[in-house]
């Protein structure tokens, strides 16, 4: 991780994210750049200003992108 970058972390366990709200703090204390905790994965692109980060990713690498009703996949052909 980069020193002080901020930070978004997906944590739907109530128990890991009483684990994760302690390390934020520690890295505060350190001047690490601030940690958000969210729930679900939606909140998190939607933090981050992402729509499909997957295809995205593809794309930006030149990898074919299949679409599907819930995901994204990269095609990556094998070289001989």
């Amino acid at each position: 991780m980069n020193p002080g970058q901020d930070r978004v972390f997906v944590v739907p366990q109530p128990q890991i994210r009483e684990m994760y709200t302690d390390y934020a703090q520690v890295q505060r204390d350190v001047g690490n750049g601030k940690m958000v905790l969210v729930e679900p994965l939606t909140e998190a692109l939607h933090r981050l200003r992402l729509r499909n980060p997957i295809s995205s990713l593809c794309r930006s690498r030149g990898l074919k992108v299949i679409e599907g009703a819930f995901k994204s996949l990269c095609l990556v052909e094998r070289q001989s």
